[in-house]
């Protein structure tokens, strides 16, 4: 953002607001008419704006520190959707009983038929 403060003013423009990923200019000749104190961008733009994190558990599970909405498709994003292993395969270590020989074969057939669909793509 601070690159196209630099090019609007350079053009002949002022900052007078911000949102979440854009800035609102004006020509310099109209900057007083908004009354604004100050348009850095520190004190315009909200940066407090939380930005949600990954985690990976130990089984594999990928946990959000908080769930958070995409901008433009309005959509909430949870756990749940970022999940790329079905909960079959999601387990720490690898067990000799029979469950976790099965869980050991299911996952090569998993990871080898996701291997061959990205090569399709």
């Amino acid at each position: 953002m601070l690159s196209l403060i630099k090019l609007g003013v350079l053009k002949g423009y002022e900052l007078i607001g911000t949102t979440y990923c854009n800035g609102i200019f004006v020509r310099k000749e109209f900057y007083g008419l908004f009354e604004l104190n100050d348009n850095s961008i520190t004190s315009m733009w909200d940066t407090e704006t939380p930005a949600p994190q990954i985690f990976q558990l130990y089984d594999g599970t990928l946990v959000l520190s908080e769930e958070f909405r995409l901008i433009w498709h309005n959509k909430n994003i949870t756990k749940f959707d970022l999940q790329t292993l079905p909960k079959i395969l999601r387990h720490f270590g690898d067990s000799l009983n029979s469950i976790g020989i099965f869980r050991k074969i299911l996952r090569k057939i998993y990871f080898n038929l996701q291997s061959i669909k990205n090569k399709r793509y």
